[in-house]
């Protein structure tokens, strides 16, 4: 499903992303019954992972457009003052 998800960012004037994922509609129901903003958030936060992304989400919307057949999940996406989560390869070079 994540090959198919179409990603979209926009940056704000107050310094945050925001961010918006396209998912066909049968891939979606293929893995989910519903459309809420548990499994939005559940979902986005999978995907950022996946993606080496260490944003943090808030303001997490879901939208089902049955006419489209597209599932929208839009964010902001947070970076100032994030730690990095994973170690940086090269500190062993030094």
């Amino acid at each position: 499903m994540l090959s198919s998800v179409i990603e979209t960012r926009k940056i704000s004037s107050n310094g945050h992303y925001n961010i918006l994922l396209e998912i066909p509609e049968k891939e979606y129901e293929a893995v989910y019954n519903d459309y809420t903003t548990e499994i939005a958030s559940e979902f986005l936060s999978y995907y950022l992972e996946r993606r080496s992304d260490d944003g943090k989400p808030t303001d997490i919307q879901i939208q089902h457009d049955r006419n489209a057949h597209i599932v929208k999940i839009k964010a902001n996406i947070h970076y100032i003052g994030n730690d990095y989560t994973l170690p940086n390869q090269y500190d062993a070079w030094a």
